[in-house]
């Protein structure tokens, strides 16, 4: 089983918002051993994202994985850690 939920809040201004999410996954057991999988453990992590706009211009900016958790998710190659806390920055301009 694996599901998100987000809020979101939009004080006052069309074009800003702030918004926390939540992703969980539940332990995943039931695995195809003759292609090598392994038991996955569950997780959960915290998204948080939030948006303004100055002039034309749109900024979103976020922090996924805001504890810094280490999973591995199910289908993911079995070496593979998702990585820790990233930040994001991203600018927009219609045409």
């Amino acid at each position: 089983i694996e599901g998100s939920l987000a809020f979101r809040l939009t004080p006052g201004a069309r074009n800003r918002w702030l918004e926390l999410e939540g992703r969980a996954a539940g332990r995943q057991d039931r695995i195809a051993l003759e292609a090598g999988e392994r038991v996955a453990a569950g997780y959960g992590v915290l998204n948080m994202r939030g948006a303004f706009s100055v002039a034309t211009v749109q900024a979103t900016v976020g922090i996924d994985n805001v504890l810094n958790h280490r999973y591995r998710a199910h289908v993911d190659p079995l070496l593979l850690l998702r990585p820790g806390r990233n930040v994001f920055v991203r600018l927009t301009r219609p045409l």
